[in-house]
């Protein structure tokens, strides 16, 4: 583990050596054909840049519109 390093304030208390926390580079564009593992192909509706917590909305080939965690997704893009 980081060693912590003390400050004057608790607010300023921080870990020295923790690695930065995984950032997913993706971008996603409206329409962007995409496929999920459980639910099939379907095209980006909306991509929102939130940091570790970004989602998106895919309507999927069998009309279902669903909004995911991007970090879970799991998500493949499919060139066309």
């Amino acid at each position: 583990f980081g060693k912590l390093q003390k400050s004057e304030t608790a607010e300023d208390d921080y870990c020295d050596d923790i690695e930065e926390p995984y950032r997913i580079e993706a971008q996603f564009t409206s329409n962007q054909l995409v496929r999920h593992k459980k639910f099939g192909l379907g095209r980006v509706k909306q991509f929102l840049e939130m940091g570790d917590n970004s989602t998106i909305t895919i309507r999927f080939d069998d009309g279902r519109i669903k909004t995911l965690m991007l970090k879970y997704a799991n998500l493949e893009v499919i060139d066309t």
